[in-house]
């Protein structure tokens, strides 16, 4: 008869170790994660390795605190504290995001002369950009994936997915700064693109053009 497989567990002190160690918590704003708990602790999930909190209270017993404020201090934290990289980052990929997407609905809304064309020819990008929302969604519980990481440089994804695999601290200090590079490499085609674009479809009235119509001498 084979021996049941035995399986670890990871015991941790709460004070100290997952948040700062203020002796005595009886107001929400004094529970601060320590940087790097969260991401150690989602390693840990993510591993499937179960993590137990160890902490005395011994506030409670000596009357300082109150077990109904102890324990609302605590459930009232929806939100951990996050570094300031982290905003930083998201704050960039917004900005990155933005003006690459603006840049594409630009180049394609030139394409027609009606507000239905602009319409139409927008429509694609609007799809792409959900398809990009659910694909990054998809990474959250595997950002160090193969697949995560591939989206996380691909230009019109990564403004989406990168900024999730920065907070879950999956991603090495370099990658979101080649990341950065690449999508303003696509940008700055995608603006040379738009030029192009404009200049041929400010002329043109009737149908919609197509790319195809772009690159020819003359538009149709």
């Amino acid at each position: 008869m084979s021996k049941p497989a035995v399986r670890g567990a990871v015991f941790l002190d709460r004070d100290g170790t997952i948040i700062d160690d203020v002796h005595y918590i009886a107001k929400p704003e004094l529970v601060v994660l320590r940087p790097g708990a969260g991401e150690a602790i989602a390693t840990l999930n993510r591993a499937r390795i179960p993590v137990i909190v160890v902490t005395n209270q011994s506030g409670i017993a000596r009357g300082l605190v109150s077990e109904a404020d102890k324990v609302r201090a605590l459930h009232s934290v929806d939100v951990p504290a996050i570094r300031g990289s982290v905003l930083a980052w998201a704050l960039a990929w917004f900005v990155l995001g933005y003006v690459l997407y603006a840049t594409v609905y630009g180049a394609l809304g030139s394409l027609g002369s009606r507000v239905e064309d602009a319409q139409a020819v927008a429509g694609p990008v609007m799809i792409v950009m959900a398809l990009a929302y659910f694909a990054s969604f998809t990474t959250i519980g595997q950002p160090g994936s193969d697949f995560a990481r591939a989206i996380s440089y691909f230009p019109l994804t990564a403004p989406m997915a990168m900024p999730g695999r920065i907070a879950m601290g999956a991603a090495a200090w370099w990658e979101p700064v080649l990341a950065a590079m690449i999508t303003l490499a696509a940008t700055a085609g995608l603006v040379q693109l738009a030029g192009r674009v404009y200049t041929r479809a400010i002329l043109h009235s009737g149908p919609a053009l197509s790319l195809r119509d772009i690159w020819r001498d003359k538009p149709r």
